[in-house]
């Protein structure tokens, strides 16, 4: 567009918000930019515009008003800029002076004398018309915004004047807000009763957005304070606590690693939390900011006591960063954390740890609360009698993962030392429990643990501390605890077949099947060899020796032919005869566990021997299992990506987060198909990944970005699953790929832009064209096909929601051509029928 192109449509804008101001459609603040425009150009533009508004007005039925009144109206409310101070009073006066003049002669010589007359005192006289301009057009709330503008810029002024001219040091200027958010505004007046009844739709999808964007578009506290007066005269009561939550219930329901955004890229801080940030970061003092920030932390944990992690987390996040930014005092925040965390909901903590997909989020919320950290759980757990409580600090100690193990080590050395007393073993119990649940860093010093482990799992130690040091014991990869398992081994059995011992026979033989599995994870012919060996004693005391042998079904013994030769001639004994087709025997039971025993190991004998038992043993449960065992092989081993991650992934969408499934796919570089289904189980999108790039995506009619866009832009619960590609799919590398983490930042983008855009012109909405309109696009939308198809369906006033299938393109950019044309006053609300 040339430059002169660029100047007339600023100036047509500029006219056309002029005529809605003289209707009373728009506040004095938000036409601002346009009566600057115009005072650039000659008055007799402006005359013009106030020639064509009266002539719209005088077509009304009611002509109550005259030419003269309607002219008179138009001059004041220029002259209104003026007193506001919201124009430079020079220029207007000036700019008026030549325009009044102009507009006497467009008058009907009958009332030039009188118009001439009011127009000379314009400024002493304060003039209303009668309803008519009132009543045409006029959106709700107007009148009242500008009794209140006017009542703060008076009172600004008187106070400027006592001070000597200037405002008082730190007081900040009225910037008045844009024009989209006063038309949020009067969108109020319609809803006024589903805002009093407080009903959640109307909180989420308008109080929610006009929130944002009043605390986005703040300048300082006393503009913000201005849109909360304008709330309270539309019956909301908009105090701190019921800000935060109408606003925390916006936030989407999913979470972004930061780590993972491109440096030089902005966090990707939904709107609903800048707001948030703007409200805190706005207050006048220490004292304030702290109670802001406790509004916003106790809006968290309600969220969170409803089962909506990833809001809460979000919210706790910013409370953080608030602190870290010092927006408030850390002394204060500290009790802010230390009050509120008594409201958290331990039943929903439960919830949340039992899920382990959760476990990451949980994680945060942990770290924010005082008396959910490490050190303070554990001690809680020392002492705590009920059992329910217990369990549940286990699995929030769990969830800390492995920043908690140095917290476990210190506490359990503090047991054994005598620091802390554990005559039955019970606490340490719990801690060696832990050891063994959280795994492994993946490098550092084992020593410590191995010592400690080593204590607690000799015989003599009380049976449940034992049995769980054991376990732990086979998580680490030291020589060293291989040989201490073999010695526990040897020591459990002495016990077994001692008279004098302090373990019951159940957990004699409980400890001896522990450890047997707990060497079978080492997998070394000395550990396989002892697991052999304990099978072949005979001694009742230690209890069903074979059964042990099934720990090694998982591991495959063809490097360990002695003891596979061993394993192999003992099935052959073991196996019953057959007489007259009956087989006989008392060891049945026997032979299942030795094919259990060798079912991992695919050598040629075993093969032999299992297609031996399938056939001649038909129908016993043990040829059975060699059946399944043969099948197994035939097949192959389990489909797996060549880094051994499984060739299928499912879960519950909700429950794992878009934004976490899209990049954990990225970061394993991973290649197939994504499937997306609703509650009903149907399929609602498929994502194509190659190398961890998208290179295709559709969701109905839609393909591309604006189809993952859609995902985001109107989320559904539902499940997925992904699936690696078979033979028969087409290939999927060689073509252009999106980048997930970019992607996943312009669908976060969409998202909020939506909301507002929905706030501003709402599901369901009927428009029409107004008279004389021009479809003008916003810049970045740019597809002409799609912006005719658009405006053809809005002027036919098809509700936004339907417009998206008939245009074929994601809610985001259907709605925002709606709310655009709807904000420059191309297409206008049809009256309700």
């Amino acid at each position: 567009m040339s430059a002169d192109g660029a100047n007339q449509a600023v100036a047509r804008e500029a006219l056309q918000e002029i005529q809605r101001y003289l209707a009373d459609q728009l506040a004095p603040m938000m036409v601002v930019d346009a009566a600057n425009v115009l005072l650039r150009m000659p008055p007799k533009v402006g005359a013009a515009a106030i020639r064509q508004w009266v002539e719209s007005q005088l077509s009304a039925p009611d002509r109550a008003v005259t030419v003269g009144g309607y002219l008179y109206h138009s001059v004041k409310k220029f002259h209104v800029l003026s007193e506001c101070q919201l124009v430079e009073p020079a220029a207007m006066e000036r700019y008026l002076s030549e325009l009044s003049r102009i507009v006497v002669q467009m008058c009907p010589e009958r009332e030039q004398a009188e118009l001439r007359a009011k127009l000379s005192r314009i400024g002493e006289v304060r003039t209303t018309l009668s309803e008519t301009v009132r009543l045409l057009n006029r959106e709700a709330g107007t009148e009242e915004q500008e009794r209140r503008l006017k009542q703060i810029i008076e009172e600004q002024q008187r106070r400027e004047r006592e001070t000597g001219g200037a405002a008082a040091a730190g007081e900040p200027r009225i910037v008045m807000p844009s024009p989209r958010l006063a038309m949020m505004m009067g969108r109020l007046e319609g809803l006024s009763e589903a805002v009093a009844a407080e009903r959640e739709e109307v909180k989420t999808q308008v109080l929610a957005p006009l929130l944002t964007k009043a605390a986005l578009e703040a300048g300082d506290a006393a503009q913000f304070q201005s849109t909360l007066d304008q709330l309270r005269g539309q019956g909301v009561e908009p105090g701190f606590d019921w800000m935060f939550k109408t606003l925390g219930r916006s936030v989407p329901g999913w979470s972004i690693d930061l780590d993972q955004v491109p440096d030089g890229v902005a966090a990707p801080l939904g709107r609903p939390l800048q707001a948030m940030h703007k409200i805190v970061a706005l207050a006048g003092s220490s004292e304030e900011g702290s109670e802001r920030l406790s509004e916003l932390v106790y809006a968290a944990i309600e969220q969170l006591n409803d089962g909506h992690l990833a809001q809460a987390v979000s919210m706790l996040d910013l409370a953080q960063r608030l602190i870290d930014e010092q927006k408030v005092d850390r002394e204060l925040a500290e009790t802010v954390r230390l009050r509120a965390q008594e409201s958290v909901s331990l039943s929903a903590m439960r919830k949340f740890a039992s899920a382990h997909a959760k476990h990451g989020l949980l994680r945060k919320v942990l770290r924010f609360f005082p008396a959910f950290r490490p050190d303070e759980l554990l001690a809680r757990l020392d002492g705590e009698p009920k059992r329910e409580q217990r369990k549940l600090i286990l699995s929030l100690i769990e969830v800390h993962g492995q920043p908690a193990r140095p917290k476990l080590l210190k506490r359990l050395a503090s047991y054994r030392s005598g620091e802390l007393p554990d005559p039955e073993g019970f606490y340490s119990r719990n801690v060696v429990f832990l050891l063994r649940r959280i795994p492994l860093p993946a490098s550092g010093d084992q020593g410590e643990e191995l010592e400690l482990l080593s204590e607690f799992s000799r015989p003599g130690r009380p049976f449940m501390v034992t049995k769980e040091a054991v376990g732990a014991i086979a998580q680490l990869t030291l020589p060293r605890a291989e040989r201490l398992l073999l010695d526990r081994l040897a020591g459990f059995e002495f016990e077994a077949l001692s008279e004098s011992t302090p373990y019951l026979p159940d957990e004699l033989q409980e400890m001896l099947d522990r450890t047997c599995a707990a060497l079978v994870r080492f997998g070394s012919p000395a550990a396989v060899r002892a697991v052999v060996d304990h099978a072949f004693r005979r001694e009742p005391p230690l209890g069903d020796v074979t059964g042990r042998l099934v720990h090694l079904s998982s591991s495959d013994l063809s490097d360990h032919r002695q003891q596979l030769e061993r394993l192999l001639g003992a099935l052959g004994e073991a196996l019953p005869a057959k007489f007259l087709g009956v087989t006989v025997g008392r060891r049945v039971h026997h032979v299942g566990q030795l094919v259990r025993a060798l079912s991992g190991s695919r050598t040629a004998a075993v093969r032999n021997r299992f297609r031996e038992i399938a056939e001649r043993y038909a129908g016993q449960p043990f040829a059975e299992q060699a059946r399944e065992a043969l099948a197994r092989w035939g097949a192959g081993p389990q489909a797996e990506t060549e880094d051994g991650s499984p060739a299928e992934l499912s879960g519950d969408l909700e429950l794992f987060g878009l934004p976490t499934l899209l990049q954990s796919l990225a970061d394993t570089k991973a290649t197939g198909r994504l499937v997306i289904c609703g509650s009903n189980g149907r399929e609602r999108a498929a994502v194509f990944f190659a190398d961890g790039g998208i290179v295709h995506c559709g969701v109905g009619r839609l393909r591309g970005l604006d189809a993952v866009c859609q995902l985001f832009e109107r989320p559904q619960p539902g499940s997925f699953r992904f699936v690696k590609p078979s033979a028969d799919d087409p290939p999927l590398h060689g073509k252009e790929a999106l980048e997930v983490m970019p992607t996943i930042l312009e669908a976060v983008r969409r998202h909020d832009e939506f909301q507002e855009d929905r706030a501003l012109v709402p599901d369901g909405a009927s428009l029409a064209s107004a008279p004389g309109a021009v479809p003008t696009p916003p810049e970045e939308e740019t597809d002409d096909v799609f912006v005719e198809t658009v405006w053809r369906e809005a002027t036919r006033g098809t509700a936004p929601e339907s417009c998206e299938g008939a245009a074929g393109a994601d809610a985001y950019r259907v709605r925002r051509l709606y709310a655009h044309w709807f904000e420059i006053g191309a297409l206008k609300l049809r009256p309700a029928v």
